[in-house]
């Protein structure tokens, strides 16, 4: 997921004062719109999703967000099995479900510390059963592309 989930994301405004910095924060590409509205002077929309990452990038080690969506279909149809992640701070935390029930099939909670290539699923050992319920339900907070708000 790690692979797959980050993309690169370069902004470049006029008169930027980072050029060129890396920014510490997660981000989603739900938030390139915004971003996008506040550096131009055009008030964001109430229907989107996500926020500006404007003040990120006036201040590349702040980080606003603490979480970050995705969705991954499983197999070939999307009809069966959905896979929603979050990636929070240094965990990743996915839930397969039946699509059209939302039994939750499987769990995978990586701690990305120590495993940054996904290798070993942790969700099952009984001493990160609590922080696997604190993610799910942050998980569930974000479902449905349900913007998770900035800090």
């Amino acid at each position: 997921f790690e692979v797959d989930g980050r993309v690169p994301l370069i902004i470049s405004y006029p008169g930027m004062q980072h050029r060129g910095e890396p920014v510490v924060s997660l981000a989603e590409l739900v938030d390139i719109y915004p971003t996008l509205c506040e550096l131009s002077g055009i008030p964001k929309p109430e229907h989107l999703q996500g926020d500006s990452l404007v003040r990120a990038m006036e201040s590349p080690s702040l980080d606003l967000k603490n979480a970050a969506f995705s969705q991954w279909p499983k197999g070939r149809s999307e009809d069966v099995v959905i896979g929603y992640t979050i990636r929070h701070e240094v965990y990743r935390y996915t839930e397969w479900t039946e699509r059209l029930t939302g039994e939750i099939l499987a769990r995978e909670l990586y701690d990305l510390s120590i495993d940054p290539k996904e290798n070993i699923n942790v969700a099952g050992l009984p001493e990160k059963k609590e922080l696997a319920a604190k993610l799910s339900t942050l998980l569930d907070g974000g479902r449905g592309w349900n913007a998770f708000r900035l800090k």
